[in-house]
């Protein structure tokens, strides 16, 4: 009977040291679930907020997108507007170059006047008066060259300043875009 107690005692102890292991093990495995739950929320905030980054990247490229859409539509104005000035500048130079033949031909006409002896005085005066208003005429081109010339410029300028715009946001997108392609870890 002794042996049987001391069996029992001996079984009764290996069932204490087994039942202390198991509840190691099961501790063990309670922190382990309790520190993956953890990860499991640390990732899905981490995926809510990378989420949330995307969503605002495409806001901002899509507003972007309708600036350089304004300002390629201001670049085309400006363009159509220069290229207005160009023509009307163009019609100005026409205009100048017949008004400088008009004025050659007039002081040809007034030497051919000078050798014909017959009323040249009358004659001289009335070419002095053409050549005058030729002149005046000129000058008033000349001053609507001017004008053209200055608007062009500040148009040139304008324009640079929309392109350098337009470099400006190019750059932004292709880097929103680099960023993009790059590999989310």
């Amino acid at each position: 009977m002794d042996a049987k107690i001391t069996e029992i005692r001996e079984e009764l102890s290996n069932t204490n040291v087994m039942k202390g292991k198991l509840e190691g093990q099961i501790n063990v495995l309670n922190e382990q679930i309790k520190a993956a739950q953890m990860t499991d929320d640390s990732l899905k905030a981490r995926l809510d907020q990378l989420e949330s980054d995307r969503k605002e990247r495409k806001e901002q490229q899509e507003h972007y997108l309708a600036q350089k859409q304004e300002i390629d539509s201001q670049v085309a104005e400006i363009e159509a507007r220069k290229q207005a000035a160009s023509d009307e500048l163009e019609k100005i130079q026409k205009e100048i170059a017949r008004c400088t033949q008009g004025i050659e031909e007039g002081k040809n006409e007034i030497i051919e006047i000078l050798n014909n002896k017959a009323s040249t005085k009358a004659k001289l005066q009335k070419f002095d008066t053409m050549a005058e208003q030729v002149n005046i005429r000129k000058a008033q081109l000349n001053q609507r060259l001017l004008k053209r010339k200055s608007e062009e410029a500040d148009l040139q300028s304008v324009l640079s300043e929309y392109q350098d715009k337009l470099a400006e946001v190019s750059r932004e997108i292709e880097a929103l875009k680099a960023k993009k392609k790059r590999p989310q870890t």
